[in-house]
């Protein structure tokens, strides 16, 4: 139906790079034929030349667009789909490997039990793989020293998974959930904010009104602890 074709083509975003794929006659060769197809339409009008172009858009990002394949739950990287599956994901644990490297053989099925141990938590994870050969400049880009290299890549950050770590799937989930917990959390009591301070890169800020209502002092516990000037939040709140 042309309305539901046309409403959906506002949404559609053509940069400059597709209508010059578009003026192809390769790709004319599979737009034509739908146009034409279609009832009412004249390629001499504007409108339909309009509309024409937004069907070869959108044809066009099917045929461009690639399916990442997913192998035992792991997706498979190349040099087309690497940067849209980087970008597309809040976290993707990329394996990059050596099909002739024996200790990237070695690590496949702890790697694959892994992503599924993962599935199986509903953690927030795509695990992935990139395998060396043709992928010369994405191992280049990525500082590849050796294989195989693993980098949880956290909102397109690449974090490298220590190499003194343990290779199994235990060691694995272990350091994700590590890397995927929430950076800020709440302590509402005494005996949560004594294990609190044990880090010591914690930071705090409280909020009085959650302070009052504990039994002990939390603000002493931290004052004590951190050497950290307390903020009354409700008294004082521009401080």
């Amino acid at each position: 139906h042309l309305t539901a074709i046309a409403g959906f083509s506002k949404s559609v975003k053509i940069s400059h790079q597709i209508l010059e794929i578009i003026e192809k006659k390769t790709l004319e060769s599979h737009i034509k034929p739908i146009a034409l197809s279609l009832p009412g339409i004249d390629l001499q009008d504007f409108k339909m030349w309009k509309l024409y172009v937004y069907l070869a858009t959108i044809v066009n990002l099917g045929l461009c667009g690639e399916q990442v394949k997913v192998k035992d739950g792991i997706l498979v990287l190349n040099k087309n789909n690497f940067d849209q599956t980087i970008s597309n994901n809040e976290y993707v644990f990329v394996k990059f490997y050596a099909s002739w490297c024996i200790h990237s053989r070695n690590m496949a099925s702890e790697y694959e039990k892994a992503a599924n141990e993962a599935s199986k938590l509903q953690m927030p994870i795509k695990f992935a793989e990139l395998e060396s050969e043709n992928h010369t400049d994405l191992m280049n880009r990525n500082k590849i020293k050796g294989y195989p290299t693993l980098i949880l890549f956290r909102r397109k950050t690449p974090i490298e998974y220590p190499r003194s770590n343990d290779r199994t799937s235990e060691a694995f989930i272990s350091w994700l959930k590590d890397q995927t917990l929430p950076t800020v959390k709440q302590r509402n009591t005494t005996k949560e904010a004594e294990v609190l301070t044990k880090n010591e890169e914690t930071v705090a800020r409280f909020n009085s009104s959650i302070v009052a209502s504990q039994e002990g002092n939390l603000e002493d516990l931290f004052k004590k602890e951190l050497d950290l000037e307390f903020i009354d939040d409700v008294l004082n709140p521009d401080q």
